[in-house]
């Protein structure tokens, strides 16, 4: 038995990689480490943070994604002057 768990003389197959649906599997994988990554500026945009600017430019690095997270749920809300 090797690694994928195929015996001898059977053909491996890899989990996400064969089948019908391993296309759809990508595409919602991807969607969703997208909207994961998006997560600070929805935030700040939900909340109407006054520094949403800040925010957006921390989550175009991605080192920074930790720091536009904090900010996004740190930032005053413009309705709260």
């Amino acid at each position: 038995m090797n690694w994928l768990g195929a015996r001898g003389g059977e053909e491996a197959v890899s989990w996400a990689g064969a089948g019908p649906w391993a296309g759809l599997f990508w595409i919602g994988l991807t969607g969703a480490l997208a909207v994961l990554y998006a997560l600070p500026t929805i935030i700040a945009l939900l909340r109407r943070a006054e520094g949403i600017a800040l925010v957006v430019i921390l989550n175009v690095v991605p080192v920074a994604w930790p720091a536009a997270l904090v900010a996004a749920l740190m930032m005053p809300r413009r309705d709260d002057r």
